[in-house]
């Protein structure tokens, strides 16, 4: 289809997944807050809800140090659910009603990867790389 020219990629990610907001420092000011010095081993064993990160993308043969950044998908060991960090305009052209959201099955992913990779943005993208020389 691209002959080659664009390459899509998912490669793990170690970093923000999420997208949140930090409190300031006059927030913060006049609340008091109390320090919890106790110790609970449990909280240290068993599963300690690792979470396997990897981002999805799509870059050029010709521009190997562009990349168009789809999603951002983060499992525990179970694999399901699913988090998922899509990008807004595409979120938003798929009718999503959030760009970040959970999947619980497999059947969601693969429907929600044939609406992306079908979107018309991916299409835009993937034909602005073909014609990168």
């Amino acid at each position: 289809m691209t002959d080659g020219k664009v390459i899509a990629r998912i490669a793990p990610y170690k970093g923000d997944y999420k997208s949140y907001s930090k409190s300031n420092e006059l927030e913060l000011a006049g609340r008091l807050f109390v320090q919890d010095n106790s110790f609970d081993v449990q909280n240290v064993l068993g599963d300690q809800q690792s979470k396997f990160i990897y981002e999805f993308y799509i870059t050029a043969k010709a521009a190997p140090k562009y990349k168009y950044r789809i999603m951002f998908v983060a499992f525990g060991i179970s694999v399901y659910p699913v988090e998922v960090s899509l990008e807004k305009s595409i979120a938003d052209e798929i009718g999503m009603d959030k760009s970040e959201f959970t999947l619980s099955s497999e059947e969601e992913v693969i429907n929600l990867v044939g609406k992306v990779l079908g979107s018309e943005r991916i299409s835009a993208v993937v034909s602005n790389l073909i014609n990168i020389e």
